[in-house]
């Protein structure tokens, strides 16, 4: 395993969960800001894997996917989000969550927006190409120590890294 592995994937982990948080802003789906708080990237090794997780408060599932008609939502929940966007008018929390009832709650999306976003935006890909960049310069250098060379030209350790940073 190279080892930068590990500092890839959190670097992924950690930007895809900043683009994460920009979406639910956007989308004003951010009332209190705890939720954009509570995710946090991890790093895990599942099945001999590494694998990235992103952590959050368990309402993500339903400020992504919505909620449909016929459900009510947590009452303290509600009361809470009221409390936060200053709704004074009398009964808010109970209307609100009668409305949920009748008609769910729309769905964001953000979690599909983060992906479709991630694939196509290409900013990141230097970032990457460094951290990947370096690993190959390590096992070029090591290939070479292997192949009984007593120093390694760097020169060209150097120019093979370019060069495949170029083609990546």
């Amino acid at each position: 395993m190279f080892p930068s592995n590990k500092r890839l994937l959190k670097e992924l982990g950690k930007d895809y969960a900043e683009k994460l948080k920009y979406f639910l802003r956007k989308e004003n789906r951010n009332a209190s800001g705890n939720l954009s708080r509570s995710i946090q990237p991890r790093v895990r090794r599942i099945n001999g894997e590494l694998k990235i997780l992103i952590e959050s408060e368990p309402y993500l599932k339903w400020v992504d996917e919505g909620r449909r008609p016929g459900k009510y939502a947590p009452v303290r929940a509600i009361e809470n989000w009221v409390r936060i966007r200053n709704i004074r008018w009398e009964n808010a929390a109970f209307l609100i969550n009668r409305k949920i009832f009748r008609e769910g709650i729309r769905p964001s999306n953000v979690i599909q927006k983060t992906s479709r976003y991630w694939t196509m935006d290409n900013s990141y890909t230097t970032k990457y190409e460094e951290i990947i960049a370096k690993d190959m310069e390590e096992v070029f250098y090591i290939v070479a120590k292997e192949m009984g060379e007593p120093e390694p030209n760097t020169s060209i350790i150097t120019n093979i890294t370019n060069w495949l940073k170029k083609y990546l």
